[in-house]
């Protein structure tokens, strides 16, 4: 889906005329009329994009370290990217965008 910075397919890659590029400044305004065109048709994600991402992150993590258990590098991305989990999750359930009981946990991560 994504492209890389410079290949031919970078140029014409695109979501319903919307350029895949690295984001920008100037990319607030494209979101949001993303985000009012997914809210408009009931297309909503339950969580929001960015701790989706994270979440995935953290189960692809946790699938590499059950096979390469001294990898001790990757536990503590493996630590961060939890950390991180955390500190986004309180913030979404501060401004009412993911329910208070919504918690992270490695069978969370499994799940997506």
């Amino acid at each position: 889906a994504f492209a890389r910075r410079g290949s031919p397919r970078a140029a014409s890659a695109s979501i319903d005329g919307i350029e895949s590029r690295p984001m920008g400044a100037r990319d607030g305004p494209r979101l949001r009329r993303r985000n009012s065109i997914l809210k408009e048709n009931n297309l909503e994600m339950a969580t929001p994009e960015d701790l989706d991402h994270l979440v995935r992150r953290a189960a692809i993590l946790h699938n590499h370290l059950r096979t390469h258990h001294g990898d001790r590098k990757n536990v503590r991305s493996l630590e961060l990217l939890e950390a991180k989990i955390h500190r986004l999750s309180k913030y979404y359930k501060r401004e009412g965008t993911i329910p208070d009981s919504w918690k992270y946990s490695a069978v969370v991560a499994q799940l997506t």
